[in-house]
């Protein structure tokens, strides 16, 4: 994969408008397995596939503030068991090299599309954790 973030960092210097279909690299068909609602997509005016390689670069490239500073306020990562594009332990590494705490909070058999698949875990999770760090 390093080779493609190397290939997409510098076709950004020579074709920073050049659009990608992001199903070329992304099995979404696969993310949206057993999805009764995946069907809509193909009728989703809002929903973008096709993405311009400098934007690509840019939200591949960016590094987050939380692993330079310091943030105040509770913060957390919700991640999928079995999330197919951001591995658990690939968050956990990323949790464990900022300098502020994220609590991590893993869906058991989540996938990657936890707003589709697994909408009353995300929520409770989310309500309980929110009445943790806030209340």
């Amino acid at each position: 994969t390093k080779l493609g973030w190397d290939t997409l960092r510098v076709t950004r210097m020579f074709l920073p408008d050049y659009r990608v279909d992001f199903r070329t690299f992304v099995d979404v068909n696969q993310l949206v397995k057993d999805n009764a609602l995946a069907h809509f997509m193909e009728y989703d005016d809002v929903l973008m596939w096709n993405y311009p390689v400098r934007t690509l670069a840019s939200v591949y490239s960016r590094r987050c503030v939380a692993l330079r500073r310091d943030i105040v306020i509770p913060a957390a990562v919700i991640t999928g068991e079995d999330d197919e594009l951001l591995h658990e332990s690939y968050i956990r590494g990323i949790i464990e090299r900022m300098e502020t705490h994220f609590d991590l909070m893993v869906v058991p058999k989540g996938r990657h599309m936890l707003p589709f698949d697994n909408i009353k875990e995300l929520v409770r999770l989310s309500a309980d954790w929110l009445h943790k760090a806030f209340y």
